[in-house]
């Protein structure tokens, strides 16, 4: 159909998925790590982060260059019934290092009772913007056009009285179409 399609390998080691991909780089266009998002192959907390860092560094010195390292699934839910997916906490956790350590895609799990988070509502976009503000400028950054909206003024959702501790704010975030995109939000009060 005249499109170029990129695939990867997922292995149950994700070790495994690095070393293949590396041996085999003609084949693969990304390097698929989720295996090490859950506790009984990959790694938690300071170990998560540390095997990011080694394979990324395995990576960038490979003689085909660097290349994404995506996170199609990241384990965890609830309070970790199932140990090989662990916590929801640890899933939240484990989302932010890989944004962090510089990987190319994260997203949650499918929203299962043991295995994953999917689009529960702790793991939605929903933004508390603890500092009181009445409202923020909102710009998306088209991470493969590399081009940014003009920005957009956001109303904050208040609950409770602005005197009280637990007041709460919010606003929903909800990209421009479905892609990628980076956020950012601007204090205008």
């Amino acid at each position: 159909m005249g499109r170029k399609a990129y695939v990867t390998t997922m292995q149950f080691d994700p070790s495994m998925s690095v070393r293949q991909v590396l041996t085999n780089h003609e084949i693969y266009s990304f390097i698929e790590i989720s295996q090490n998002n859950q506790n009984s192959r990959g790694g938690k907390g300071p170990a998560h982060w540390d095997n990011i860092m080694n394979w990324r560094k395995k990576i960038a010195t490979h003689s085909a260059g660097p290349m994404p390292m995506n996170n199609e699934k990241v384990y965890g839910s609830g309070e970790g019934v199932n140990y090989s997916a662990g916590t929801e906490t640890e899933a939240v956790n484990r989302f932010w290092r890989n944004i962090f350590a510089g990987c190319a895609a994260s997203r949650f799990h499918r929203p299962a009772e043991t295995w994953g988070s999917g689009i529960n509502k702790r793991v939605q976009i929903n933004l508390d913007p603890w500092i009181y503000m009445d409202s923020l400028k909102v710009k998306w950054l088209d991470i493969d056009n590399l081009t940014w909206s003009e920005p957009e003024l956001v109303k904050v959702e208040w609950e409770g009285y602005i005197t009280d501790w637990g007041k709460r704010g919010s606003i929903k975030l909800t990209t421009p179409s479905n892609r990628s995109y980076l956020v950012l939000l601007e204090d205008v009060d």
